[in-house]
């Protein structure tokens, strides 16, 4: 495949291009500069590919539903649940609303039990608008195996399913039972 120098080259030893611009320098100058000028700009809206999945070490809980891990290279790398909306601890110039700290304590209590450590899986977006990594995030409780947080955040009442975010629509079933199910009880 040839680049977009190599096509704007041939573009310009063309006779048709030459005819067209021979006259008009200064056209021919401003076209060669902001092509040059695009070429170097990034591609608008590609979001990086998900992390693979894999387990992470809790360095810590950010709230409800976000925390913090050790990315494996030392560097700190934010995970916001994705689907699930815990009430807000952290938010700055917000008040902590009504049951925020129980979602936090929540969290915080079974990354505990779980050793400080998670699994991620990725379903959706890869990143949130804030930078934040878009995650399902696993924990495994001694006395229950493997659990998804998210999940288990919905069904206990101390998130709300996010269901107009980019992810898939089983997923968005799922949160919505689980929400559904936290109502009745």
């Amino acid at each position: 495949m040839a680049s977009k120098t190599q096509l704007l080259t041939q573009l310009m030893k063309s006779k048709q291009f030459r005819r067209l611009f021979g006259k008009n320098k200064i056209i021919l100058i401003i076209i060669v500069v902001l092509s040059a000028v695009l070429a170097l700009l990034p591609s608008p809206n590609i979001a990086p590919p998900a992390p693979e999945e894999q387990e992470y070490n809790v360095l810590r809980c950010v709230d409800g539903d976000t925390i913090a891990l050790d990315d494996g290279s030392g560097n700190e790398m934010k995970v916001r649940l994705i689907g699930a909306d815990t009430p807000e601890t952290v938010r700055p110039n917000t008040p902590v609303q009504p049951f925020g700290e129980e979602a936090s304590a929540y969290t915080k209590r079974l990354i505990h039990e779980s050793n400080n450590k998670v699994r991620l899986a990725y379903d959706g977006d890869s990143q949130d608008k804030y930078g934040r990594v878009l995650a399902l995030v696993y924990v495994t409780i001694p006395q229950e195996g493997e659990i998804m947080l998210n999940e288990r955040l919905i069904s206990e009442g101390l998130a709300r399913a996010r269901l107009q975010y980019n992810y898939s629509d089983a997923l968005k079933q799922r949160f919505q039972q689980a929400e559904e199910s936290a109502k009745r009880e």
